[in-house]
């Protein structure tokens, strides 16, 4: 078989990067290589190196690796997240490269952003440690990189999916709701997010495998729901199975303010209106866990 582009994850062993790898390879029309961050840790320079020896003309790197907010959020993760990007590009590509695949975050607009709805012309605020190591990786391969390559950056809100483990909002929503029969939200819930469903996530960066472009992109649906909105969903799918109680708490939540997003720019690459938005992602979320 000859295969159409020789794509790089960095990353696969988490959740976005695992479920592109498992499309690119059902696509079966990519080499993928896919090392884990015991063969290839993105903070040994040599390593890095090793890997990337591979690289050549029709080579994709996608980058999905990366200390997570959630995970910690310190000064030494904001300099090992910069770290791993410096040595990507420190690499030097003899043989050329293709094109770079950045997954940046929203978090770079600020929690909360000065303005809604939020472009990709909004001024970036970026004030927690995650945020700035995007930022920040994003300005120095757009330095770096683009000079040798298209450099796409996408910058992605809460992403969720069967193979989530239940670390996004929505999966925490669904195995609240199997475990516990019930849901519970700090605060009034009013607070609005734009929740894409990782085969959204997966379908457009493989478009960019395809046709590779220097550009900056907020990767959104366009359509903000509320906790309240995504909780009673949930509760109406997983209701089918047993019966589930939604629950307030009065501790204030330090994620209450909105994130709302004019996805006008994406239109350039992709038909966002054929996303899946909630309704649909949670009911197929849940069947997957049943099937399993």
């Amino acid at each position: 078989m000859v295969f159409k582009n020789k794509v790089i994850v960095f990353g696969a062993n988490g959740f976005i990067g695992q479920s592109l790898c498992e499309a690119l390879n059902l696509d079966g029309s990519y080499f993928t290589i896919a090392p884990s961050s015991t063969e290839c840790n993105l903070l040994d320079e040599n390593a890095v190196k090793s890997t990337l020896s591979v690289c050549d003309q029709d080579t994709i790197i996608v980058v999905c690796a990366a200390i997570g907010r959630t995970t910690e959020d310190t000064f030494s993760s904001m300099n090992m997240n910069c770290n791993m990007m410096k040595n990507i590009i420190s690499h030097h590509y003899k043989n050329g490269i293709k094109g770079i695949i950045f997954l940046s975050s929203v978090d770079i607009y600020g929690r909360p952003p000065k303005r809604l709805p939020i472009t990709e012309n909004s001024y970036p605020v970026a004030d927690t440690y995650y945020g700035m190591s995007k930022y920040v990786s994003e300005k120095i391969l757009l330095k770096e990189m683009s000079t040798l390559c298209p450099v796409t950056i996408l910058r992605l809100p809460g992403v969720y999916g069967y193979q989530d483990r239940f670390h996004s909002i929505i999966g925490r929503f669904i195995n609240q709701s199997l475990e516990k029969n019930e849901i519970v939200i700090f605060g009034d819930g009013l607070q609005q997010r734009d929740y894409i469903e990782v085969t959204d996530v997966c379908n457009t960066i493989k478009n960019f495998i395809e046709k590779p472009e220097t550009t900056v992109v907020n990767l959104v649906t366009g359509k903000s729901y509320s906790l309240n909105e995504v909780a009673k969903i949930v509760c109406n799918t997983v209701s089918r199975f047993n019966m589930v109680t939604i629950k307030h708490l009065d501790q204030c939540s330090e994620d209450n303010f909105d994130l709302i997003f004019d996805n006008e720019k994406l239109f350039n690459f992709t038909n966002p209106c054929d996303f899946i938005l909630p309704n649909d992602g949670i009911v197929g979320y849940v069947e997957s866990i049943n099937i399993r």
